[in-house]
């Protein structure tokens, strides 16, 4: 299984003259080890390129895309490991 990146998927979706065709041959090599996958996070860094829902889950469905949801206690530890770094970013602010 492959978690694919965001940025990776913009490739495609923007038909980036740099990099899609590079991501496109990165996802077929990944697809034939295992399904390809997308969390909640990356659904919703996708979902700001789109002016409907429908479409959004189109373009996954096409892509070949499974949307796997976080483990609750996976976001509950990323919450708790936020907060020393934030303080760190607000102390090198001031």
């Amino acid at each position: 299984m492959t978690l694919v990146d965001t940025n990776v998927l913009l490739d495609l979706v923007t038909d980036d003259a740099s990099w899609a065709g590079w991501s496109i041959d990165q996802l077929k090599a990944a697809s034939l080890q295992g399904p390809l996958l997308i969390n909640d996070v990356i659904y919703a860094e996708l979902g700001v390129r789109y002016e409907r829902i429908e479409t959004l889950d189109s373009f996954i469905a096409e892509a070949g895309l499974e949307l796997l949801a976080l483990p609750r206690a996976a976001l509950f530890l990323a919450g708790k490991v936020f907060v020393p770094f934030r303080a760190r970013i607000q102390a090198h602010c001031l």
